[in-house]
């Protein structure tokens, strides 16, 4: 038998075992996204990944935030001379 890496992540596998039509199992050797949020194989990788999305959501607010703040401390400085 040879060695095959095999990669299972939160958002996508690569060479993952997968049954077919025979229901024998195979190789499938490419890569490709879980479709949907049930496919995810793993409750804690649902629950990062609930996190991750979190994670960049809030960052997103804070530095959307940010800019929103320099500006209006910006602009009146620049109309106020």
């Amino acid at each position: 038998m040879q060695y095959m890496p095999v990669h299972f992540g939160i958002f996508r596998r690569c060479n993952y075992p997968a049954l077919d039509f025979n229901k024998e199992l195979k190789m499938v050797l490419e890569c490709g996204r879980y479709t949907t949020f049930t496919d995810i194989p793993s409750t804690s990788w649902q629950i990062s990944t609930l996190v991750i999305g979190l994670g960049c959501s809030i960052c997103f607010l804070v530095s959307l935030t940010a800019m929103f703040i320099i500006i209006i401390i910006i602009i009146p400085d620049l109309y106020s001379a």
